[in-house]
This record gives structure tokens, C-alpha cells and sequence, in this order.
């Protein structure tokens, strides 16, 4: 959690009040998860798959991640410096 803490941090803050801040929270939900997902420790093979799969769907799948940035109402460049971080 201690790395993804910036993210968290970016993630929690919803403004939105016109009706949208359910939505919005839910995908920043699922960027949250990625990264926490990227960042698993375990070695059982289902919990590594998992991670393995967070990892390339955060380097490598700039439109789905793109998407989910824009119905999560922030920026991709954010998240995508923040990610790289993670990986560092």
C-alpha cells in the first residue's frame, strides 16, 4: 500500500456533485486495484498471474487504460508517471 499511496491519495478525491461521483469513483477503484494488484508479493501461481496481468495492462494497454482514466475523470499522464514509479 505504501507505494501506492500517491495513487490512492489522487484517486480519493472526487469532485464531481452532479450525479456522476458513483461512476467515477468506481473506475478510479479500478485503477487503484491495478496498481496494487502490480505490486504483489506472492508466488502462488494465481496470485502471480493477477500481478502479471496488472503489470502489462498498466505499461501496455494505453487505450483501455486511457479509457478507464477518462470515466475515472483523471489524467492518464498522471497515472501513467505514477505507475512508472511503482515499477522503478
Amino acid at each position: 500500500m505504501k507505494k501506492t499511496k500517491k495513487i490512492h491519495n489522487i484517486l480519493t478525491r472526487v469532485r464531481k456533485k452532479d450525479g456522476s461521483e458513483r461512476e467515477v469513483k468506481l473506475w478510479r477503484a479500478v485503477i487503484l486495484q491495478a496498481a496494487e494488484d502490480a505490486l504483489i508479493t506472492s508466488r502462488k501461481k494465481k496470485k502471480l498471474k493477477v500481478k502479471l496481468d496488472a503489470i502489462y495492462w498498466l505499461k501496455n494497454s494505453k487505450k483501455d487504460i486511457k479509457e478507464v482514466c477518462a470515466f475515472a475523470d483523471v489524467r492518464y499522464e498522471k497515472i501513467k508517471a505514477l505507475t512508472e514509479k511503482i515499477f522503478d
